[in-house]
C-alpha cells in the first residue's frame, strides 16, 4: 500500500472511536455539533456537553430541535429550554476546574434563578479578591529596577545580519520586543516567547545572550535535559562571535572540568553557561549574572521552580516554550508577564502527516521502509525503559535489515549515542521521552510513538516536532492499544493532536487547559468557584473585576517608536548627533526618562548657562521636546507614532497614535473627562475585530488608535510642540484616573487584609477550642494555610505624574 493511503488516511469520529484510527478534523456541522460563544472565542459543543447560559446557569446541550428551525435544546433541572439559533453567541461552553469526567454538574433552573444569582454574587466577590492580588503583583513588578543595557551598536547589527535565514515577521517582532525590554526598560525583563517547535525561538534567545555579553553581563541558559543542553551548546557556540565564552555545565561533566567552569563563572571569564538543573546548585556562584533563559519551562518540577524564584529577582528572564503550561500561559494572557508569540513557520517548513491508529505492525514496517528508501531516519518512542526490549524484538522481526540504537536517561553515554545517530550510525533510534527536546537532525523525518495514550498532550506535540524540521514532509504515527484501554482524557488528547497542525503550539496550550481542567491556572483555592460558573465565565468576571479596579487608568508602555520626521526616537543616531554637546550619562537619563519631573531636572542641568540661540541649545531643546513626546505617549500606553497614509483625504496631515489597551469604554471616559478632546481625537474604527482573519486563517488584530490633527502640516522642528499641545491635557486626565484607581485598589486591599486577619483570629479560636475539648488531639490544632498574600504597595501598575501637567504647555 502506498504511504498516505489505507490506514493512514482512515477517518473515524471521536464519538465512534473504535479499534481503527482517529481521523482528521471535521466541521462542527458534519460532526453533529456547533460553535457557541462570542465571535473569535467560539468553542465547539456536541450533544451531551455542558454549557453556561448567562441568565439561567449551567445546562446540558441535547442537540438541535426536531422542528427543523435550528433551535438549540438545552436540558435544565426543571425541563428543556429551547433557544433561538441567534442566542448561541450568548452561550459559553462549561469547563470545570476538575479533570474528573464522572463529576456530576448541577443544572440550573429556568423557573427559579435565585440559586444561580447567589452563585454569581459569591464568584464576583472572589474575583474581586483575585483582581486585587493581580494588581498588587503588577505594582510589585513596577517597583523593581535594574540598569538597562546600552543602545545596540554596530556589533549587534552585524550579529543580526549574520543570521543565515530571513527572519519571519513574528521573529522580527520578538527581536524588537526583547530589545525594548533590555535596552529601554528599567524594570527587569520577564517575557514568555511562545512559538512552535522549529519556528526560531533559539535565535531570539541568542540575540538576547549576545546583547548581554556586549554589555559585560553573564547569562545562563537552563534546559530540562542534557540532550537539549548539549544541542544548545552546539548551536550557540556556532553562532556566537569569537570572544564570547560559552560553556556547558551538567551533572555528567567531569569533576575537574566542572570545577574550572565554576571558577570561570565566579571570576567572570565565562559569559554564557548552559546546563540543566545543575546550574541551580547553591555551590554555583556568578560574577555578574543578569540574564536567565529558561527553555521549555513546563518540563521543570516544583522544587526547581522554587529555586528559580530565589535566584531570578532583579534578573532579566526570558522563557521559551512551544506549549506553555496553562498557568504560565494564563499569566501571559493576563499581563502578569509580557508575552510574544511566533506563529509564522519558516518558509521551508512543511506540514507533518499525522496518523493516530491502533497498534499495527504493518504500519510500523511501512513507515520505516518508506523512510529508509528516501534516505532518512526514524525515531521510535516508548513511554518506559522496559518497553524498549519489546520494540527491539518487533524491529528484528518485521525490519531485519534496519540498524537500531537505544537511548534513555539512565545511559551514561547518552549524548554519544545521540551523536552517533545524528551522524547516520543507525536507521532507527528506539528511545524514551529523553528525545522530546534537543533532537534537531535534518535526516529524521519519521516518528513512531507506541502507547501514545500514556503521554501528555504537550509531550506528544513536542515529540512530533522532532521530525519535518527541514523541507521534507514529516510523518508522525501515534499508536494506542485499543479503545477499551483509553480513558476519555486520552481520547481527547489524541483527537486534539490530530486536529492541531503546524504552528498550533499556542492553541494546544489552550486545548491542554480544556482537557486537564482549569484548576492549575488560577490555583486550587479558586477551583470551587470555577466549578460553580465554569472556567470561561469565571475568566470574564475576573477580567471585568480587574477593569473595574483600574477604571480608565492605563498601563504605561516601555517604549513608543516614532516614524515621524521631527520626533526622533533618541536612539543611536541621536546619541551620535549630540556627541560632544551632552554627557553620555545625561543622554542615558534622557532616553530612559519616564516622568516629566525627570526631564525638568535634566533640562536645568543640560541648559544651565547656555545662551538660547546657540546650536547646542537648539539641538538639546529639540531632544528634550522629543523626550517629552515620548514620556507623554508612554504614559498613555502608546507604542507607535506614525503619519497617516490611508485613503481618507480628511485625515491627511494627521498622526496615528497606536494604543493597544484603548477600548471603547476607556475612550468614552477619556472623551467625557476632557471635553475639548472631542474635535481633536477620533476613536479608530479598527477596534480589534474578532471576525477578521488573515489569508493564513489567523485572527488579525488591528490595534486601537488615536488620530491627532494639525501635526504633519507644520515644519518638523515644530511637530513636537504640536503633538504636546494635544497630548498633555489627555495625560493630565489619565493621571487623575490613575490616582483614583490607586485609591480604589488601596480600599479593596485594606478590606481584604482586614478580612484575612479576622479569619485568622476565628481560626485561632476554633483551634484553641478544639484543643481544649479533651478529645484526641495530637497537635496544636488543625493546621491552617497562610492567607492570600495581599500587598500594600506605594505605587500602582499605572504611571501618574508627580507634577502639575497643565503647567507644561506654558513651560514649552
Amino acid at each position: 500500500t502506498p504511504l498516505g493511503a489505507g490506514p493512514l488516511r482512515a477517518s473515524v469520529s471521536e464519538e465512534a472511536l473504535d479499534d481503527g484510527a482517529i481521523g482528521p478534523q471535521r466541521s462542527a456541522e458534519d460532526a453533529g455539533g456547533l460553535f457557541v460563544g462570542p465571535p473569535g472565542k467560539q468553542l465547539r459543543i456536541f450533544s451531551g456537553d455542558y454549557i453556561v447560559h448567562p441568565a439561567f446557569g449551567i445546562g446540558r446541550f441535547l442537540g438541535l430541535s426536531k422542528s427543523g428551525d435550528g433551535s438549540l435544546v438545552i436540558e435544565m433541572s426543571d425541563g428543556d429550554l429551547e433557544l433561538d439559533p441567534s442566542e448561541k453567541t450568548e452561550l459559553l461552553r462549561y469547563r470545570s476546574a476538575s479533570d474528573d469526567e464522572t463529576r456530576r454538574v448541577p443544572l440550573g433552573s429556568v423557573s427559579d434563578d435565585r440559586r444561580w444569582k447567589k452563585k454569581l454574587e459569591k464568584v464576583t466577590a472572589k474575583t474581586e479578591e483575585l483582581a486585587a492580588e493581580v494588581v498588587g503583583l503588577y505594582a510589585e513588578r513596577q517597583g523593581l529596577r535594574r540598569e538597562p543595557c546600552g543602545l545596540d551598536g554596530a556589533e549587534m547589527k552585524a550579529f543580526g545580519e549574520a543570521f543565515e535565514h530571513k527572519p519571519t515577521p513574528d521573529q522580527a517582532r520578538c527581536f524588537r520586543d526583547i530589545e525594548v525590554d533590555m535596552v529601554w526598560r528599567q524594570q527587569p525583563m520577564d517575557r514568555l516567547v511562545c512559538g512552535d517547535v522549529g519556528f526560531g525561538k533559539t535565535e531570539v534567545a541568542m540575540r538576547a545572550l549576545y546583547r548581554a555579553a556586549l554589555c559585560g553581563r553573564q547569562s545562563a541558559v537552563l534546559a530540562p535535559t542534557t540532550v537539549l543542553a548539549s544541542q544548545h551548546l552546539k548551536t550557540i557556540r556556532a553562532r556566537m562571535p569569537d570572544g564570547v565564552n560559552v560553556q556547558l555545565l551538567t551533572s555528567r561533566i567531569r569533576p575537574k572540568e566542572a570545577a574550572a567552569i565554576r571558577e570561570g563563572m565566579r571570576n567572570g571569564t565565562v559569559d554564557v553557561v548552559i546546563g540543566t538543573h545543575a546550574i541551580l546548585s547553591g555551590k554555583n556562584e556568578f560574577n555578574n549574572l543578569r540574564l536567565l533563559v529558561i527553555d521549555e519551562e513546563q518540563r521543570f518540577g516544583v522544587a526547581h521552580k522554587e529555586r528559580l524564584k530565589g535566584i531570578t529577582e532583579g534578573l532579566d528572564v526570558l522563557t521559551l516554550s512551544a506549549t506553555p503550561i496553562p498557568r504560565t500561559l494564563q499569566m501571559g494572557l493576563a499581563g502578569m508577564r509580557d508575552m510574544s508569540t511566533i506563529l509564522t513557520p519558516p518558509p521551508e517548513r512543511k506540514e507533518i502527516t499525522t496518523a493516530v491508529n491502533v497498534f499495527n505492525e504493518t504500519l510500523v514496517q511501512m513507515v520505516v521502509n518508506h523512510e529508509m528508501q528516501r534516505g532518512g531516519q526514524t525515531i521510535f518512542v516508548v513511554p518506559r525503559i522496559k518497553d524498549i526490549e519489546e520494540v527491539q524484538s518487533l524491529i528484528g522481526r518485521v525490519l531485519p535489515n534496519a540498524r537500531t540504537l537505544v537511548a534513555h536517561g539512565r545511559l551514561n553515554d547518552l549524548q554519544d549515542i545521540v551523536n552517533k545517530f545524528a551522524e547516520g550510525g543507525a536507521d532507527i533510534l528506539i528511545a524514551t521521552t529523553v528525545v522530546e527536546n534537543g533532537i534537531d537532525i535534518p535526516t529524521v523525518n519519521s516518528l513512531i510513538v507506541n502507547n501514545a495514550q500514556s503521554f501528555g498532550l504537550s509531550s506528544l506535540y513536542q515529540l512530533r516536532g522532532r521530525v519535518g524540521r527541514r523541507n521534507v514532509n514529516g510523518i508522525a504515527l501515534f499508536m494506542y492499544p485499543g479503545k477499551r484501554q483509553l480513558t476519555p482524557e486520552a481520547v481527547r488528547r489524541l483527537v486534539a493532536l490530530k486536529e492541531l497542525g503546524l504552528g498550533s503550539g499556542f492553541d494546544l496550550a489552550h486545548r491542554d487547559l480544556e482537557i486537564r481542567g482549569a484548576g492549575s491556572v488560577i490555583g486550587r483555592k479558586q477551583s470551587g468557584f470555577i466549578n460553580d460558573v465554569g472556567y470561561d465565565l469565571y475568566c470574564e468576571m475576573f477580567t471585568s473585576a480587574v477593569q473595574n479596579l483600574r477604571g480608565s487608568a492605563i498601563l504605561a508602555s516601555p517604549f513608543c517608536a516614532s516614524t515621524i520626521d521631527g520626533i526622533p526616537n533618541l536612539g543611536r543616531a541621536e546619541q551620535e548627533s549630540l556627541e560632544g554637546m551632552v554627557e553620555p550619562e545625561q543622554f542615558e537619563r534622557l532616553r530612559l526618562a519616564t516622568t516629566f519631573d525627570e526631564l525638568d531636572e535634566l533640562a536645568k542641568q543640560m541648559l544651565a548657562g547656555e545662551k538660547p540661540q546657540t546650536k547646542r541649545a537648539r539641538n538639546v531643546k529639540h531632544a528634550l521636546k522629543a523626550a517629552h513626546v515620548r514620556v507623554a505617549c508612554m504614559n498613555l500606553g502608546a507604542t507607535k507614532l506614525d503619519a497617516y497614509d490611508g485613503p481618507d483625504e480628511d485625515l491627511k496631515d494627521t498622526v496615528v497614535v497606536t494604543v493597544p489597551e484603548l477600548n471603547p469604554r476607556m475612550w468614552d471616559s477619556w472623551a467625557s473627562g476632557v471635553p475639548k478632546l472631542l474635535p481633536t481625537y477620533i476613536p479608530a474604527e479598527s477596534i480589534e475585530s474578532d471576525n477578521k482573519r488573515t489569508a493564513a486563517g489567523k485572527r488579525e488584530v488591528v490595534h486601537p488608535r488615536l488620530i491627532l490633527r494639525d501635526v504633519m502640516g507644520v515644519p518638523p522642528a515644530k511637530r513636537a510642540e504640536a503633538l504636546l499641545r494635544q497630548l498633555l491635557p489627555l495625560v493630565t486626565f489619565v493621571a487623575k484616573e490613575s490616582r483614583e484607581a490607586m485609591r480604589r485598589f488601596n480600599e479593596i486591599n485594606d478590606e481584604l487584609i482586614a478580612k484575612a486577619k479576622e479569619e485568622e483570629e476565628l481560626e485561632a479560636q476554633r483551634n484553641a477550642a478544639y484543643g481544649a475539648t479533651g478529645k484526641k488531639n495530637k497537635g496544636p490544632g488543625r493546621p491552617r494555610k497562610s492567607p492570600m498574600p495581599f500587598m500594600n504597595m506605594d505605587n500602582m501598575p499605572v504611571n501618574y505624574m508627580n507634577a502639575d501637567l497643565e503647567t507644561y504647555e506654558h513651560k514649552l
